[in-house]
């Protein structure tokens, strides 16, 4: 889509020029929230980014067929967040969010984890972890977006 939205940009030329800037302010961090999306709920996101690009209007309202495709899971089956999303978001390098996710298997896991358990993982980081988890927390109870 993104493709076929560049070429119609450059064919409108000095126009399509503010366009391009406006939905590059829009669209900003999709890609990068789409990616930590896939990386949540599926080991394949690689795979599941292909087929999404290739499924019809009809394949994305069928849940059903949707959900065993990209999961291989019914849409009944709880598939729990990996927790990559809210991870990037707070003060954690890529590695330590990929060692939480080891260790842990999902974000229930890590939110429900003793300060023992972090402490193997994050070491002296353990207590601002705590701190910006808890204010995370209450952001979502807020409402505010994250």
């Amino acid at each position: 889509m993104m493709d076929t939205m560049r070429r119609y940009l450059t064919e409108l030329g000095n126009q399509g020029i503010i366009l391009r800037m406006r939905i590059k302010e829009l669209f900003r961090d999709m890609e990068q929230l789409e990616e930590s999306i896939l990386r949540d709920y599926s080991d394949k996101a690689a795979n599941v980014k292909k087929i999404l690009s290739g499924i019809s209007f009809e394949g994305i309202i069928d849940m059903e067929s949707l959900s065993r495709l990209l999961f291989e899971i019914s849409p009944d089956t709880p598939n729990m967040p990996k927790g990559y999303r809210i991870l990037s978001k707070l003060n954690l390098t890529d590695r330590e969010i990929k060692a939480l996710i080891l260790e842990f298997n999902n974000l229930n896991e890590i939110l429900a984890a003793s300060d023992e358990g972090l402490y193997n993982t994050l070491k002296s980081k353990t207590p601002s972890f705590r701190k910006e988890l808890d204010n995370l927390k209450e952001q979502i109870l807020v409402g505010k977006k994250i």
